[in-house]
């Protein structure tokens, strides 16, 4: 067991001490301070034990009518120490002794620099402080060095003068900061005067990539939407197949091509004819633009489909695009032709009608 008690001050000092029978440890109730065999002593720091006397127990005993040396109960014993024992002059001191047939639980009692039983301020008279900083103690109201000034609405105003031992110089208010360090890694200096680099390395815990200082952003949403943003990495990654949302019936990297076909990619796998009327432009690598015809056949089992002549056949890597474009007509529509190369025509019900001019 440990107390404490202010160094210099009361010596009026009680500790705890328990005693147990030495056979079976329990608690021996009947101990006072004339007890045949008793033993008693106290060890201050730096120096050899003290008996505690009978003579002495009785003079506690007698100048402290609850006290001097007295059974609390379950055998523990308050202990009153002589005036001496606790005396300025050492850090702490070691109760302990012996009775015969029993064990003493001694206890260290420490002296400390205040008092643990004052509730207002621990016994000091005053908080220390430091009417310089290198003192080490704490800041007073004030306006001086070392001072800490305090306005009427409460709010202590700092006036911050020293950074890591280093005079702080400021403009207007203003602390001037100079970081030297992230997370105890030294700072790059600066390219524009005054604007510190920041390297991310991480957003939201994952490592980040950048490629020739441009930082790389995997935008997993687009406000809010997961899908929003799943359907803009489909439209512009090129990935093969539908992208229904832009009018793309399929896209992807075609086998061949020849100067009035395309050889779609193999599992594009449409029906016959289906592509007929739908837009198809085509990139070839080798050419570096973009050509687009109307598709006029397409066919299945060669996952071809075929178009009017390209201005110059795509070659290289081919990679297209198939746009959907309107259905042709099952039924053919009706013509009324009225005029030839600007000659009317002579509306008859005859077969066999004239042009314009004499039959």
């Amino acid at each position: 067991m440990i107390t404490y008690t202010k160094k210099g001050g009361s010596t009026d000092v009680s500790v705890v001490l328990r005693i147990i029978d030495s056979t079976d440890g329990t608690p021996e109730t009947g101990v006072v301070f004339n007890t045949a065999g008793i033993d008693l002593q106290y060890r201050r720091e730096g120096a050899a034990s003290t008996a505690i006397t009978e003579a002495t127990l009785a003079a506690l005993t007698t100048a402290h009518a609850d006290g001097g040396f007295l059974h609390i109960g379950n055998g523990y014993y308050r202990l009153d120490l002589p005036d001496a024992a606790v005396a300025a002059g050492a850090a702490g001191v070691l109760v302990h002794g012996t009775v015969t047939g029993m064990v003493v639980i001694g206890c260290y009692v420490e002296i400390v620099a205040y008092d643990p039983a004052d509730t207002v301020r621990l016994g000091l008279t005053a908080l220390p402080n430091a009417a310089a900083e290198a003192a080490g103690g704490l800041y007073t109201r004030g306006t001086g060095a070392g001072q800490i000034n305090q306005p009427a609405n409460g709010m202590a105003d700092a006036n911050v003068v020293r950074n890591a031992g280093t005079a702080i110089t400021a403009a207007s208010g203003r602390q001037e900061v100079n970081v030297s360090h992230w997370l105890g890694t030294a700072a790059a200096t600066p390219t524009t005067a005054g604007v510190p680099e920041v390297d991310i390395t991480h957003i939201a815990g994952a490592a980040v990539s950048a490629t020739t200082a441009q930082l790389g952003v995997n935008a997993v949403q687009i406000s809010g939407d997961a899908t929003a943003a799943d359907n803009l990495e489909t439209a512009f990654d090129d990935t093969a197949g539908p992208v229904p949302w832009m009018g793309i019936v399929d896209q992807g990297t075609a086998q061949s091509a020849t100067g009035t076909t395309v050889v779609l990619r193999s599992a594009a796998a449409f029906a016959d004819n289906a592509l007929i009327g739908c837009t198809i432009g085509v990139f070839g690598s080798t050419q570096g633009y973009w050509q687009f015809r109307e598709i006029t056949d397409s066919v299945l089992s060669t996952d071809t489909v075929t178009v009017d002549t390209w201005t110059v056949t795509p070659s290289g890597t081919i990679t297209y695009k198939i746009f959907g474009g309107p259905a042709a007509p099952v039924t053919p529509p009706d013509v009324n032709v009225v005029r030839v190369i600007n000659d009317p025509i002579i509306a008859s019900s005859s077969k066999t009608t004239n042009w314009g001019g004499t039959p």
